[in-house]
């Protein structure tokens, strides 16, 4: 997995079909080369169609599609890989599945599980929240100079991102900024993405 990706763009959690490409192909046409599919409330039979279009939407544009938590999901629309937080499938269970695909782990801002994940396998480790979230507002703001940690895989953040503040992070190791409310809050995608890029230059 290459480093340095940039921005990585985390799909809101929502049904709308129509919405959820456009998303995807404005994020493209703004040059994410990243992107996250998220459903934590339906059933993967009830997502597997839709899911299988933004990826090969991505896909065909050289573009990762990762898929978070459900990595049967992953596994049947042949995604690029998936990403799993503390209460998911493990990352060794998790490998056996998805074999060489990417594998992203959620560690918060637990320097320890980082580094256990990177001995284990994971392609990239993200830690957050690194802002007070949107997404979710009851999750726990990490302490930044965790982020001066050097680590021999790429380094995400995540969590309440936005052109306002993101040039915050530009003195850290970080390889990639996951971002979702500050992209997708409204239909001026490339704009936001614009926005956001200027600020970490």
């Amino acid at each position: 997995m290459k480093n340095n990706l940039g921005l990585y763009g985390v799909l809101p959690d929502i049904k709308d079909e129509e919405m959820l490409i456009y998303m995807v192909k404005q994020s493209i046409k703004a040059g994410i080369k990243i992107i996250q599919y998220r459903n934590k409330t339906s059933k993967t039979s009830e997502i597997k169609n839709i899911a299988q279009k933004l990826c090969n939407i991505c896909q065909k544009q050289g573009v990762l599609f990762i898929v978070n938590d459900r990595v049967d999901l992953a596994s049947e629309i042949n995604a690029d890989g998936v990403h799993i937080g503390g209460d998911d499938i493990s990352i060794e269970k998790a490998r056996e599945i998805l074999e060489d695909k990417i594998i992203g782990v959620s560690c918060y801002g637990d320097i320890s599980r980082a580094k256990e994940m990177q001995e284990k396998g994971a392609d990239y480790i993200a830690f957050g929240a690194v802002f007070t979230s949107p997404t979710k507002p009851k999750a726990k703001s990490i302490n930044l100079d965790i982020l001066k940690t050097k680590f021999d895989i790429p380094v995400c953040v995540i969590g309440g991102i936005s052109s306002g503040n993101i040039w915050k992070l530009k003195e850290y190791n970080i390889d990639m900024y996951a971002v979702i409310t500050d992209i997708y809050k409204d239909k001026n995608i490339s704009e936001n993405i614009r926005r956001l890029k200027n600020a970490i230059i």
